[in-house]
């Protein structure tokens, strides 16, 4: 009896271990890891493109450095979704600097009523929001948390309502991470006039005249 009672257990390990390592299992358990559990699934699963599937998530949060980091990426070493949150004024300097380049303004647009931030011409999606618990920095200015995520290339962001939802849950484990008293939650939807189109990057480090997505930052009309 109990030499079946075995049996039966190792044939039920096996027949995990099997189900864990099909690709779209793979793609339910490091989806839903990803940043720290914060990333919606299903939301995630309509950012994907057919026939890719996931092959590695990591979140790391650095709370002497003031950073939190997310990203998932999919076979083939591209990018699905990307996240980077500063605290400290120097990194957030830094990444302002990619933005707003010397030789004039980049093209920019703002996100929907209540999310405070805005969206380049990368496709990158920056979120700036208070930090009462951090004080003042060495200046006297109030310490804010800026988070900025984007999407890989061959990303959905087309699809209505994945990448709004995609951007503001992880954006809100990042807000938990540093335990703020601010919250990330928007008014009212609107939707992004370019939101369908694709935008010239004016960074002179990429290729000349390389296109990126515009993701479309309206709700989806369920959640209306």
């Amino acid at each position: 009896m109990r030499g079946w009672v075995k049996a039966a257990a190792a044939a039920v390990v096996l027949g995990l271990g099997g189900w864990a390592a099909e690709p779209f299992a793979r793609d339910w358990m490091l989806t839903g890891s990803a940043c720290d559990g914060a990333l919606p699934r299903e939301a995630a699963g309509q950012l994907r493109p057919g026939g890719t599937h996931v092959e590695e998530e990591s979140s790391r949060h650095t709370e002497e450095l003031g950073s939190y980091t997310c990203d998932v990426t999919l076979d083939g070493g591209n990018d699905l979704f990307w996240m980077r949150a500063h605290t400290r004024r120097d990194d957030q300097d830094t990444a302002f600097m990619r933005t707003f380049p010397k030789d004039g303004w980049s093209w920019q647009a703002p996100l929907p009523d209540g999310l405070p931030g805005f969206l380049d011409d990368r496709g990158t999606i920056s979120l700036m929001l208070p930090c009462p618990d951090l004080g003042e920095d060495d200046d006297g200015r109030p310490r804010k948390l800026l988070i900025r995520t984007g999407f890989g290339q061959d990303a959905l962001t087309g699809v209505p309502g994945a990448a709004y939802r995609t951007v503001v849950a992880p954006a809100g484990a990042a807000h938990a991470a540093f335990a703020f008293a601010a919250a990330v939650s928007p008014a009212s939807p609107v939707t992004h006039p370019d939101s369908a189109a694709t935008v010239r990057t004016h960074d002179r480090s990429g290729p000349a005249g390389r296109q990126w997505p515009v993701p479309q930052m309206r709700k989806a009309e369920e959640e209306l």
